[in-house]
């Protein structure tokens, strides 16, 4: 199985990236992966909470790498900043308010790997709307897939496919990007049978909390 670089942005909002951190090391089964933390300039601690993990918890985070931006540059930018960091044979966006599932870079890995698909995206939970397939599904391995118009939240793709679409999209075109790349790459699927958690309430919250107690009473 190839390297994998998963990027996570944030922009405050340490209550969720606290718990996505945890959820990834959590749920991971694979080994060979790095997550890629890029702070958007937060001002709510996020900075500081950082700098505690790497001096107390640096055992328990050890495929973490924290990069902390001199201001806002979006989440595209903040992708394209990660993915100057990143050192995977596949690129994975993971937003902050997603928790994936148990064996979710398994899946999205298998699925790229045993298809022509240049990206694929976790079906996603307790969220408003949710992006209408394309076709019927059909099955890939152990996964049932169909094709969507564009991906958003958790998707994967090789890192050769990325490198072409961060030439082609710059920073300033951030608002657009997920449009722009979903014409820049087609087929897009889109794994039905794997899905993650949406945060967007506070219960929601509270119904998680990470594996390391030191962590989640930290923050």
């Amino acid at each position: 199985m190839p390297k994998i670089s998963i990027i996570t942005r944030c922009r405050n909002r340490l209550e969720y990236t606290a718990q996505v951190l945890d959820a990834v090391k959590r749920n991971t089964l694979l080994t060979d992966y790095e997550h890629i933390i890029v702070d958007n300039y937060s001002s709510d601690g996020t900075y500081e909470w950082f700098t505690w993990l790497q001096q107390n918890c640096s055992h328990w985070y050890d495929k973490v790498k924290y990069l902390r931006m001199e201001r806002n540059t979006g989440d595209w930018g903040g992708m394209l900043a990660g993915f100057q960091e990143a050192s995977g044979d596949f690129i994975v966006q993971l937003d902050n308010d997603i928790i994936p599932c148990s064996g979710w870079l398994t899946a999205l890995a298998e699925v790229l790997i045993n298809s022509q698909y240049k990206a694929v995206m976790l079906k996603r939970d307790n969220v408003a709307w949710k992006l209408k397939p394309q076709s019927r599904s059909k099955m890939i391995g152990d996964y049932e897939v169909c094709k969507i118009e564009r991906v958003v939240a958790c998707y994967m793709m090789r890192t050769e496919h990325f490198s072409m679409i961060s030439r082609a999209i710059p920073e300033s075109q951030g608002l657009k990007s997920k449009y722009i790349m979903a014409k820049m790459l087609n087929p897009l699927g889109k794994i039905l049978n794997r899905t993650c958690i949406e945060l967007q309430a506070d219960d929601q919250r509270v119904k998680y909390s990470p594996k390391n107690p030191e962590i989640w009473e930290k923050v």
